[in-house]
């Protein structure tokens, strides 16, 4: 019986999970407008996301090939945890089960496979559940600064400092808002853009 976790000829590398995921992912869509977007980064360019997709909520997928390793995955949860309505891991054999130990109750994951020698097989192992850790402070930091000045003009009163800076800005929004209206209109947001760069 073949062990796979240890036959480097059974390794998948992180292009080859990507191309499957992102294919599966625009497959598998319903008929609603969705957003897909890859090497997303998070608090500024502090950390990334390999896939994010955006429907009504928003959907992070993290790869972590046979090549990769897990040093960088508690960093991840914690910062993932902050953003994300619900997260899954897709990965390879080689770190299934180390995967399956570390990460929180509430992530999915997806194992990947070859199924032959042009083709990879994505299994489901774990459904991911709703995140209930996600901080509305952590959220805005997705907006550029440009967007959310322009919330917050649609929102606010009173004329804004033309010079304000983007935390300035965030906190401004979180004082008017309550942080559901502040997520779905993140969402609505983040579903017009073309591109993700950094702000």
């Amino acid at each position: 019986m073949p062990r796979p976790y240890l036959d480097r000829k059974y390794w998948l590398n992180d292009a080859h999970i990507r191309k499957a995921l992102v294919k599966r992912l625009c497959n598998t869509a319903s008929s609603k407008k969705i957003k897909i977007f890859e090497e997303v980064g998070l608090f500024h360019g502090y950390s990334r996301i390999d896939v994010l997709k955006i429907d009504s909520k928003l959907h992070g997928f993290e790869i972590k090939s046979d090549n990769d390793s897990l040093r960088r995955l508690d960093e991840q949860i914690r910062i993932y945890n902050q953003v994300f309505d619900t997260v899954t891991i897709v990965v390879g054999y080689r770190h299934v089960y180390g995967v399956l130990r570390e990460i929180p109750e509430h992530w999915g994951v997806i194992l990947a496979e070859k199924a032959g020698p042009k083709n990879i097989q994505l299994i489901d192992l774990k459904t991911p559940g709703f995140n209930s850790k996600k901080r509305v402070d952590a959220l805005i930091k997705l907006l550029w600064r440009s967007e959310a000045a322009a919330l917050l003009a649609k929102i606010s009163p009173k004329p804004q400092k033309m010079k304000a800076t983007k935390l300035e800005i965030y906190k401004k929004i979180i004082s008017i808002k309550s942080s559901k209206w502040i997520s779905d209109r993140i969402v609505k947001i983040l579903k017009t853009r073309e591109s993700w760069r950094a702000d």
